[in-house]
């Protein structure tokens, strides 16, 4: 799976995977869980989640050994987040109660991702079959963010090109991220006009408009203000700042097809900015 372009030459046309044989050294892991709560079950210290296929593959692999039934632990520093349509806001674990409460009583299923990041670890061949870690591990470890993704939905049609990158100019129409990372069909999209043009522009141009959502995260947590006022301070020299720019377009196609230049751009539907934690 693609995860960076950053090392790519002008003539990657080949895209290729490569298998990377698991760490031995200590190190932190992310899983991210997909699933229904168990509205039984939902206190300020947790809830028993029955997990999906939606989870990532880490997940999966905990989910397989020990079972479909997650109880999650959350606590003080858990970040609630409610994904209503394609936009995100940030929530309680009160309001987060009170949803799980009111579609019960509807009868609906209330729809989560779980988000849980353990401390640093040392592979063990034990438990090779779940990534070299204890499920149990993983279980005991505070989730950092719930989000509620029960009444989320995507454009009809559309697929997600997620971009990230550090910020190289900002105007009030536009964002220019050097892209580094993103999602799969974000790095092909840039490929793809490798492709067509024979030179590899890692530095995109994306246009947002009165839709566009801005997103502001500090230390990985969503902060509800200054998102635009960030964006320009991210674009300043010396910067530290992350930019993350999401498109919902046709599938396969080349990043041109849809940034600042093509004949009709297609405005990103998310421009985020991510700040290092602010130091106390």
């Amino acid at each position: 799976m693609i995860r960076s372009i950053g090392a790519l030459g002008a003539g990657a046309a080949i895209l290729a995977t490569v298998a990377v044989a698991p760490a031995v050294a200590a190190t932190p892991r992310e899983f991210h869980f997909a699933g229904v709560v168990d509205p039984a079950t939902v206190t300020p210290a947790g809830f028993t989640l029955r997990a999906d296929a939606g989870s990532n593959g880490p997940a999966l692999r905990v989910v397989l050994r020990s079972g479909r039934s997650v109880g999650v632990l959350t606590g003080a520093d858990t970040q609630y987040l409610t994904r209503t349509g394609q936009a995100l806001s940030a929530s309680s674990q009160t309001d987060f109660a009170t949803a799980v409460a009111a579609n019960a009583s509807n009868r609906v299923d209330t729809r989560v991702r779980v988000f849980i990041r353990t401390p640093k670890y040392r592979y063990s061949k034990k438990f090779r079959t779940t990534g070299g870690v204890d499920p149990k591990f993983v279980l005991s470890t505070t989730a950092y963010r719930v989000v509620d993704v029960t009444n989320a939905s995507n454009p009809k049609g559309l697929v997600g090109y997620s971009f990230r990158g550090t910020c190289t100019a900002v105007t009030e129409s536009t964002v220019s991220v050097k892209v580094d990372a993103g999602n799969e069909r974000g790095m092909r999209s840039v490929l793809r006009a490798a492709a067509l043009d024979g030179t590899l522009n890692t530095v995109q141009t994306f246009r947002w408009n009165s839709g566009t959502q801005f997103l502001r995260w500090v230390g990985g947590r969503l902060v509800t203000d200054g998102a635009q006022a960030a964006l320009g301070t991210a674009c300043t020299p010396g910067s530290t700042s992350r930019i993350g720019v999401h498109v919902w377009a046709a599938p396969n196609l080349a990043v041109t097809a849809f940034n600042a230049s093509a004949a009709v751009p297609t405005p990103a539907s998310t421009v985020s900015v991510a700040e290092p934690a602010e130091k106390s």
